[in-house]
């Protein structure tokens, strides 16, 4: 199976290159935007489970990639939510929202990593929600109970 999972990984990379390239040979790379995400992680087995529907770190925490003019180079660990896109897609756009968002650009983050971006993020699903903060998980389950877990002590959970 993760096997597998990294063949389809490879094949994603090898298509995300494609646009990337084209842009590059084009000339356009140095004013374009790109964003690549996901909606779930994979869970291969972590915790004898194969699911995605749940909010333990491989099936919740996913990649965000960022580039483009302004963007710079580097890693971050912030805690955003995927709602952030939206007011970050609106500025790099130059486009003010017309209503109040409860979302935040994530336009700082790259500039400078250590700071902050949210203090929590709350997620939902039918049968469970998380509030997750850099160090806590608090994990609601609709018909089995809670789990807390030390993010700092217990990084697998």
């Amino acid at each position: 199976m993760r096997r597998r999972y990294t063949a389809a990984l490879e094949l994603i990379d090898a298509q995300v290159g494609l646009p990337l390239d084209t842009l590059a040979h084009s000339g356009s790379a140095d004013n374009t935007y790109v964003l690549n995400t996901s909606d779930h992680g994979e869970r291969l087995g972590d915790h004898g489970l194969y699911q995605k529907s749940v909010f333990y770190e491989p099936a919740a925490r996913v990649p965000l990639l960022a580039a483009g003019p302004g963007i710079p180079r580097g890693e971050s660990d912030a805690t955003v939510e995927m709602s952030d896109l939206h007011p970050t897609l609106l500025e790099l756009a130059g486009v003010t929202a017309s209503l109040p968002l409860d979302a935040r650009s994530l336009g700082p983050v790259p500039h400078d990593p250590a700071v902050p971006h949210r203090a929590d993020t709350l997620s939902q699903l039918v049968t469970a929600r998380c509030l997750r903060t850099e160090r806590y998980k608090l994990i609601d389950n609709v018909n089995d109970g809670a789990e807390l877990y030390d993010r700092g002590a217990d990084p697998t959970e």
